[in-house]
């Protein structure tokens, strides 16, 4: 059974940063509502954990990272900035990564949305990460 206590999201944040990624991150919906910075990124369970008996994992799930970037002053997106933080991931993610019981995998057709809201000001490209937890 998996503890009530379990945090996917935070042990991808270490392994993001030990990884070389540098915006900020936050998780589990834990966000300012003011003085952002002018990209950050949002790591938080996407759906259930659900149990599976298997040899891979005792659970599975869904996480989404949520990639957010500052508008430019024209109100446009910052289509280099948003590719050059995509590429970045993409490289993370060759192999699945691993910590203390959670592998991670993008799944590198899991774009879920791209788009930006200019009341917010920012950009947003979310992508779904699967995770086995053993």
């Amino acid at each position: 059974m998996v503890q009530l206590d379990t945090t996917p999201c935070d042990t991808l944040k270490t392994l993001l940063e030990a990884a070389g990624v540098t915006p900020k991150i936050y998780t589990n919906w834990n966000i300012p509502t003011s003085g952002l910075p002018k990209e950050f990124i949002e790591i938080v369970q996407n759906g259930a954990l659900i149990s599976r008996a298997h040899k891979r994992a005792l659970v599975e799930g869904n996480i989404s990272i949520i990639i957010n970037i500052k508008l430019l002053t024209t109100g446009a997106s910052n289509t280099v900035r948003e590719q050059k933080l995509i590429n970045e991931f993409k490289d993370i993610f060759n192999s699945p990564l691993v910590s203390n019981g959670y592998s991670y995998k993008l799944n590198h057709n899991s774009m879920v949305y791209s788009g930006r809201a200019i009341n917010t000001g920012y950009s947003t490209k979310i992508v779904n990460v699967n995770v086995l937890i053993s």
